[in-house]
């Protein structure tokens, strides 16, 4: 049987689409080892570490393109972007925004972690953050929110971790008859 819900948008694929390119992209997440570029910050890393280091880093760089670059095309080919560098002490942050018709808005920060901000932080060696928000304009659609991180300590040990959370708007009609909505949390 093949029933399409009448509550699915026209436009409701980029969410969907936007997810099956970041399940692929942790499939393809440890791709044929690549030599990292000069200031990547690499240098004080062993071999291994610096494999790893460097497949993270093209990780990165290819999911922020493809990104980008979807939702470009979703939008029809527009997308509006800017981009912006933070400096601080403790961390460098490079964020990108890119606003359309359909993909409202997409937003990703990296940030290049140098020292622990506070005393229960352990110091890193290497230490890369990727985060990327998408909103689509339908307000039937969430907002998709993921999230990876690589550490590595002085020690030798390393940390990965990430997550994908999608926020999806809940509607309710309350005894006025007015629309009252809020946000939930699917992750």
């Amino acid at each position: 049987m093949n029933r399409k819900s009448p509550l699915r948008p026209a436009k409701a694929r980029p969410v969907a689409i936007f997810l099956g390119m970041l399940l692929t992209g942790m499939a393809v997440f440890f791709p044929a080892i690549v030599a990292a570029g000069p200031n990547d910050g690499v240098e004080g890393l062993n071999e291994d570490q610096q494999a790893i280091a460097a497949r993270f880093l093209t990780f990165l760089s290819d999911m922020d393109a493809k990104f980008f670059e979807r939702a470009r095309d979703l939008n029809g080919g527009v997308l509006a972007e800017e981009s912006k560098e933070l400096n601080f002490d403790f961390a460098d942050y490079y964020v990108r925004v890119g606003r359309g018709p359909v993909v409202e808005k997409i937003g990703r920060m990296t940030g290049k972690i140098l020292k622990p901000t506070s005393d229960i932080q352990r110091p890193t060696i290497f230490g890369r953050y990727y985060g990327i928000d998408v909103h689509a304009k339908s307000p039937l659609m969430g907002q998709v929110h993921a999230a990876f991180v690589l550490q590595i300590y002085p020690d030798g040990s390393t940390a990965v971790g990430g997550t994908l959370t999608v926020l999806t708007l809940i509607v309710t009609v309350a005894c006025s008859g007015k629309p009252n909505s809020s946000w939930s949390s699917i992750s």
